[in-house]
């Protein structure tokens, strides 16, 4: 059975969108210094209820019993079992969830993995793996080349066929 590496977030969900909605609506002026705290407010105040992607999430219906689903996300340690909840809630088909933290000044990383790649390498057995990051992509490419690799931007219907065909 193939597995499929998620990310989670703008992918099984519009994080960015959402949050950039909600800072249009507060009024805040977020520079690149405060940019994280500001993102980990929203986290706190707004994650759990934002909705999942309705593609993917029909997706699932059809096709997440016929794969083995994992996730792989990037978010501080402090905050994880927000994604966590998240995810179960919204999307059955998952067996797992993979973090790997990502840096904040009060929230030390102990952690042997530092990339999402680097996991993928370790893993050794996700057959491909979807992320919103160019950098996750290549990197999860370049240290694990069997791996099939979906950037998902705005062609999320076209990545979706095409997984499907490999399934």
């Amino acid at each position: 059975m193939i597995t499929i590496a998620w990310d989670i977030d703008d992918v099984l969900n519009d994080l960015d969108k959402e949050f950039k909605n909600w800072i249009s609506l507060t009024g805040l002026i977020i520079d690149d210094k405060n940019y994280l705290k500001y993102l980990d407010r929203f986290r706190l105040g707004y994650y759990l209820n934002l909705k999942p992607n309705t593609e993917i999430y029909n997706w699932f219906i059809e096709n997440g019993t016929k794969v083995i689903n994992i996730a792989i996300t990037a978010v501080p340690s402090k905050l994880a079992y927000l994604s966590s909840w998240w995810l179960f809630k919204n999307f059955k088909w998952f067996n797992s969830i993979v973090i790997i933290p990502s840096y904040r000044e009060d929230d030390p990383i102990i952690n042997p993995f530092k990339t999402k790649g680097e996991y993928l390498q370790w893993f050794g057995k996700a057959d491909i793996f979807i992320d919103d990051n160019e950098k996750n992509i290549r990197d999860a490419k370049e240290l694990n080349p069997n791996i099939k690799c979906f950037h998902i931007n705005n062609n999320i219907k076209s990545v979706l066929k095409d997984i499907t065909k490999l399934i």
